[in-house]
């Protein structure tokens, strides 16, 4: 998925990108007859993992640099990534993003007793979110928090970011634009 960021050159923004996933599943349930026995109408949403490439945008702090694959380190790789517009101020930044992974719905059911008529309608939604110092300094304090627990347990507490008087919490804003990425609906006839 590639795309356009036009960056505000007169203010430091800082950003964060998801994926979002919305499976529609119609599944038609038919006995040897070919009778309808059951419909179901069911509806996944969660958002995807993917992988982003982007030595301007994602930056690594470790001093690990595999020499045999040098993207490793500006590669980053989950369900939402954060960044600054430190090194974009400014200018319009191509962003390409690969998704890692679909549901495609289908690996929850037991077709076993029933033939059974599937039509699985995916919609990914790309999400670019302009966040405030603020709520960027929190969502990522959080995720240094939840990233990996067995670490955690070894290393310095993580200071999470507040920024209320007298007080523990947040307060921030957001604006997002999602956008619809076009996909095809996928029909499977299992007998």
């Amino acid at each position: 998925i590639d795309f356009s960021l036009n960056d505000d050159a007169s203010t430091n923004n800082y950003y964060s990108i998801r994926l979002r996933e919305v499976d529609t599943i119609i599944t038609i349930y038919r006995d040897d007859d070919s009778n309808i026995v059951a419909q179901d109408t069911s509806v996944n949403e969660f958002y995807c993992w993917f992988e982003c490439t982007d030595y301007l945008l994602v930056s690594n702090t470790d001093l690990d640099i595999d020499i045999e694959d040098p993207t490793v380190s500006s590669t980053y790789s989950g369900t939402a990534m954060y960044f600054t517009d430190a090194t974009i101020n400014g200018q319009s930044h191509r962003i390409r993003i690969k998704p890692r992974q679909y549901s495609w719905g289908y690996e929850y059911y037991d077709y076993e007793d029933y033939n059974a008529d599937f039509t699985a309608n995916i919609s990914l939604y790309l999400e670019v979110t302009a966040l405030s110092r603020d709520l960027y300094l929190y969502r990522q304090s959080m995720n240094s928090y939840s990233d990996d627990e067995l670490l955690s347990f070894f290393s310095e507490p993580v200071q999470v970011h507040s920024n209320i008087d007298g007080g523990i919490g947040i307060f921030g804003v957001s604006s997002t634009t999602v956008k619809q990425i076009p996909l095809r609906p996928i029909r499977f006839v299992y007998e």
